[in-house]
């Protein structure tokens, strides 16, 4: 039993609720958003060119909206439950927009592991479809599809004296839509990413078995090649241990869901302290998943990694380039705007006392200069 500041006890419950919702969940999204950020500076840097990182780079956009979304709602559920306007934002921003952003990275990771599956199993199909112009398509198509799959959602609540329920979530369509939600993009979707993660991780042992025999042969650039890919598949392997553990529970903790899933259509049951303690422990689990790929790209991804210390220095490196140029102008105005010309000019006065030619040089004086000579043999 705890204490609210006085006497009074509070329940276990309030208390677990107010830690998770309060300190857990958005610390460890601010942390998702940081390194979701940081994994799209690296991302859109041009460097990375392998077509799976266009994937990374939308499932990074997707989970850094997500983030945000789990921190703000964290402090909705915790120290502003009872405030108007952050019902306002769990009914018509947190249930609608988080439903895209979760669907559009549930996606993004079942086609990423479908091409490394078609990359690992048939190297002829890969250069049809393991190409960077496809991911691009698919990841547009992945979009507006996920926007118009999560309409319902935008219409099962509305905010009047708490958050209330619409007739349309009491209709059947909602009922059958959470159902192919349900069975598509949590069960369907869990057992297909559990199948590709077992051949992954069996295609993980061949490449290194491939890679000391290639090492053996001192065959290096093909070497160099197949860890590349091994470093990539591995990374996907994390992330999907992190969808398995962290995304397929909230198909059935979801307010949205999770009466018509787990109660039968019972809305009374979403106030039990059965089903609080069960959504307190997957909105951890969820800000967890979300927030821990940048922390799989750097320990399971050398490249990466260098790339992420390459951007902290240059982010490092401006400002102090900045101060510099502000304090050269200000010191010396007209050295501060015209660098450019007076290295053009050192550039021309280094030419210039360059030493002369042979021909140009004589016994103490120069040559007069050689006429030049057309085609019949007359000065031009």
């Amino acid at each position: 039993m705890a204490y609210n500041g006085t006497t009074e006890p509070i329940s276990d419950i309030l208390f677990m609720e107010y830690v998770a919702y309060n300190i857990i969940v958005p610390t460890v999204s601010a942390c998702g958003v940081l390194g979701n950020i940081l994994n799209l500076l690296v991302l859109t840097r041009g460097q990375m060119k392998a077509p799976i990182y266009i994937y990374f780079t939308t499932l990074a956009v997707a989970d850094l909206v997500t983030c945000l979304l789990v921190f703000f709602s964290g402090i909705a559920k915790g120290a502003a439950a009872a405030s108007f306007w952050w019902q306002v934002f769990e009914v018509y921003f947190y249930l609608g927009i988080g439903s895209i952003s979760t669907t559009v990275s549930i996606a993004t990771i079942v086609m990423v592991t479908v091409e490394r599956l078609i990359l690992i199993r048939n190297g002829q199909s890969a250069k049809t479809y393991c190409t960077r112009e496809m991911a691009w398509r698919v990841c547009l198509v992945i979009f507006p599809v996920s926007i118009v799959f999560n309409i319902p959602y935008f219409l099962a609540f509305v905010v009047d004296d708490g958050i209330q329920e619409t007739p349309f979530y009491r209709g059947q369509y909602y009922q059958i839509h959470n159902w192919i939600r349900f069975v598509v993009f949590g069960l369907g979707t869990a057992l297909f990413l559990a199948v590709g993660n077992l051949l992954l991780i069996l295609s993980l042992r061949q490449s290194y078995r491939h890679r000391k025999t290639l090492l053996s042969q001192r065959k290096l650039r093909e070497e160099k090649r197949l860890k590349e890919q091994t470093r990539l598949t591995a990374t996907l392997v994390g992330i999907i241990v992190l969808f398995l553990i962290g995304e397929f529970p909230t198909h059935l903790a979801s307010r949205q869901s999770a009466a018509t899933l787990i109660y039968g259509g019972d809305t009374s049951q979403l106030s039990s302290d059965g089903y609080r303690t069960f959504k307190l422990v997957v909105s951890v689990l969820m800000a967890v998943h979300y927030s821990c790929n940048f922390i799989l790209y750097c320990a399971l991804n050398s490249k990466f990694l260098s790339m992420v210390s390459r951007v902290l220095l240059c982010l490092r490196a401006e400002p102090e380039l900045e101060t510099s140029d502000l304090r050269v102008t200000a010191s010396d105005p007209a050295r501060g705007m015209n660098v450019r010309a007076q290295g053009a000019r050192r550039m021309s006065a280094g030419r210039a006392a360059a030493p002369a030619s042979p021909g140009q040089t004589g016994s103490g004086h120069t040559s007069p200069p050689k006429a030049h000579l057309g085609g019949n043999g007359h000065a031009l």
